[in-house]
């Protein structure tokens, strides 16, 4: 049930990151449209911060390239999740099957 729930978490995480990941790449579509010498904000813990488009668009790049591969890792750890779940379920239903034919024996 555990490993349920943990794969559960990580679809979560998966989703939320895909998201923020569309969102970022949103916002570079969006600054590739403006000069690069424009004035950016930025809101860094609950202060605001100018910057010009050309720092902003390469710091959300940064960020985006970070999502990515995080979702790549999480993706991989869910895919093995997944895997040694669909093993130990196999390994369940054998070992039942060989319970009920010692017992009808």
């Amino acid at each position: 049930m555990a490993s349920q729930q943990f794969v559960s978490r990580l679809r979560n995480q998966i989703i939320e990151l895909t998201v923020d990941y569309e969102e970022h790449n949103r916002v570079i579509e969006t600054m590739n449209d403006l000069d690069p010498e424009r004035r950016a904000y930025q809101f860094i813990n609950g202060i605001l911060i100018q910057k010009d488009v050309k720092t902003a668009a390469a710091i959300v790049d940064k960020r985006r390239s970070i999502i990515k591969t995080r979702l790549g890792e999480l993706q991989k750890v869910m895919e093995a999740k997944i895997k040694e779940l669909s093993r130990l379920r196999r390994e369940f239903v054998e070992t039942q099957e060989k319970l009920k034919k010692s017992q009808g024996k």
